[in-house]
């Protein structure tokens, strides 16, 4: 089933990043992928407030059994009741426009496209290399610790699933609504004033906040505190799923977007979805060996992380600026 909610995705973002980058000019480009994927965020905030609720009725509750289908548990209730939505508003994808092509289309071919986009990311192997991987461990902080956090709250507070869902999703919505439009607007604000490299600049900077906040948040005494310092923290790095593909599309020429972006969200899955919940869990049952170090683990993991992360994108800065001329030629900023 997962598998399946990745396919679809792994459709999709690539797919409606390219198409962003045909309606918007590059000066732009950042502010309208970050309100793009603030809809994600706040549907992410959403089933934390739900599906924390949603798990402590059902498993209340007696199991479902349906005919022809079988029995189904409480976790299985809650995929599907937070999932049904998406069937219904998914149809409203059918009444976006195809954009206007700016430049005429180039003849799909495969195997020359591959070939073309190797050659080009050789051509500029540093920034690439700087930017998949950093924004990879950014997001691995950022899901090393939405995977933690819940725990954390059981084991420090002794939280219910409901309270914790509820007091995480507010944190994750106010924290989306308030960040990605700031960080949107302030990258093309620097790039449509020169700064080729405004989007490694700017999470140079979120990095290391976001550290910070993250550090105040898992060592705080009082839950108040983790709750409002988590909230900074997803709001100072959240910026990386909307600055990260902006960037990308800037850099790479139009026909070799889409695949790109795909190689891109690769090594996003590989390094950031399966790095950060694991470096938690081996930090807290091989290093401290002790599962109420949950929170110590989860700060180390974002530190080591976004400070990673932080050096990739100042070794980047030169490469990007030097890698954006030859594709904004095309379309002035």
């Amino acid at each position: 089933a997962r598998a399946g909610v990745g396919a679809g995705e792994a459709a999709l973002t690539p797919a409606v990043y390219s198409l962003l980058a045909e309606l918007f000019r590059p000066g732009r480009l950042a502010l309208a992928i970050s309100i793009f994927v603030l809809a994600g965020n706040i549907g992410t905030g959403i089933s934390f407030i739900l599906g924390g609720s949603i798990v402590q009725l059902v498993n209340a509750g007696p199991t479902l059994s349906l005919p022809g289908l079988g029995e189904f548990h409480g976790w299985q209730i809650a995929l599907i009741l937070t999932g049904l939505p998406g069937l219904i508003i998914g149809g409203l994808a059918f009444t976006l426009p195809e954009p206007r092509r700016r430049v005429a289309p180039v003849k799909a071919d495969p195997a020359r496209s591959y070939a073309a986009l190797f050659r080009f990311v050789g051509a500029h192997k540093t920034f690439y290399f700087c930017h998949n991987v950093g924004f990879a461990l950014v997001m691995g902080a950022i899901v090393g610790a939405a995977s933690w956090t819940p725990a954390f709250f059981i084991r420090t507070y002794a939280w219910k699933t409901g309270q914790i869902g509820l007091w995480l999703g507010i944190a994750m919505i106010a924290s989306a609504l308030i960040g990605m439009g700031i960080h949107g607007t302030v990258v093309d604000a620097m790039f449509r004033k020169g700064k080729k490299d405004a989007h490694l600049r700017w999470l140079v900077l979120m990095c290391i906040l976001g550290a910070l906040a993250a550090g105040v948040a898992y060592t705080a005494a009082a839950p108040v505190w983790t709750i409002a310092f988590f909230g900074l923290f997803n709001m100072f790095v959240m910026g990386f799923s909307s600055i990260g593909p902006a960037a990308l599309q800037i850099v790479t020429p139009k026909e070799l977007r889409g695949k790109a972006s795909s190689i891109y969200f690769i090594t996003l899955m590989a390094i950031g979805t399966a790095g950060g919940p694991s470096a938690v869990a081996a930090l807290t049952d091989f290093v401290f060996h002790d599962e109420s170090f949950v929170g110590i683990a989860t700060a180390i993991m974002v530190a080591a992380f976004l400070l990673t992360a932080a050096t990739l994108f100042m070794i980047g800065l030169k490469p990007m600026r030097e890698a954006v001329p030859a594709t904004l030629s095309t379309h002035e900023a």
